[in-house]
């Protein structure tokens, strides 16, 4: 018998950084018809929430939405660069400098710890490395028939790829469930 899942927080990090994202890049017009595209109850989150707090996981989904209607306008490989873009803007410029010196396989190894920090619930990850590879396993998150979950998933790898120094780095997503995902990285 398996456990039940536990229902999955986001860190309010996520959407503050989201919301300075859009704002930098897009401006005020943007965020205005982004959060009116999820709503009122998930759009003042984007607009209002507090980086130590934690939400549900349904606003991430209307959030990774709207990015996708409104900036990306339903195109894929859009959507991975924002995500990308959005993920390098969240990390602390120090954090970025330390990890530069890091090795790819060590970097992709963090993602575990990476993950405890913005997300709570159900959810594991577990890391596999090679010289010049690594496989991602995520399991028991229930959100990867999510086209877009995908997609941010690869965005985010792509982003930690492209701070340690290999941004020509190949981030493919190989298989998934409707709660589990597979992603192999290749650098040179």
């Amino acid at each position: 018998m398996t456990e039940p899942l536990l229902p999955s927080e986001v860190k309010g990090l996520w959407f503050t950084i989201g919301r300075r994202y859009v704002l930098e890049n897009y401006g005020q017009d943007a965020l205005d018809e982004l959060t009116a595209h999820m709503g009122p109850e998930h759009g003042l989150v984007v607009t209002s929430a507090l980086p130590s707090e934690w939400y549900p996981e349904a606003t991430l989904q209307h959030t990774l939405a709207a990015m996708n209607a409104v900036l990306a306008r339903k195109n894929p490989v859009e959507f991975v660069r924002i995500i990308e873009e959005a993920s390098l803007l969240g990390i602390h410029h120090f954090f970025r400098a330390l990890l530069r010196i890091v090795p790819p396989g060590m970097m992709l190894r963090k993602i575990p710890t990476m993950w405890s920090i913005m997300r709570r619930g159900s959810g594991h990850v577990e890391v596999e490395t090679g010289d010049n590879t690594g496989v991602v396993q995520y399991s028991r998150f229930p959100y990867f028939d999510d086209t877009l979950y995908r997609l941010l998933t690869k965005g985010a790898i792509q982003s930690m790829m492209t701070l340690c120094g290999t941004p020509e780095a190949q981030v493919d997503l190989v298989k998934h469930t409707t709660d589990t995902l597979t992603v192999e990285v290749r650098w040179p």
